[in-house]
């Protein structure tokens, strides 16, 4: 062990840095589709259940706020589906 922290024969070898080809932005993309569809599914079912327990202007508000993110999660589907 005294040997690896005192010698330096190993300081010539270079580690190979990881050479990834996968480009970042689709995986972001996809990351930002389930984003906004989970978001547009939780809005959706709160707007249901605000309907329901008569508080109208919630609901509107909620489905409203759920038909923006679903429009998001379409227009990125239809980019990652190119």
């Amino acid at each position: 062990m005294i040997l690896f922290v005192v010698a330096n024969f190993y300081r010539g070898r270079r580690w190979k840095r990881a050479n990834d080809e996968m480009p970042s932005v689709p995986l972001l993309q996809m990351l930002l589709f389930w984003v906004s569809f989970g978001v547009a599914v939780l809005l959706g079912s709160l707007g249901a259940t605000a309907a329901m327990s008569d508080s109208y202007v919630a609901a509107v508000a909620c489905g409203c706020a759920a038909a923006g993110s679903l429009a998001a999660s379409v227009i990125l589907w239809r980019k990652l589906n190119r």
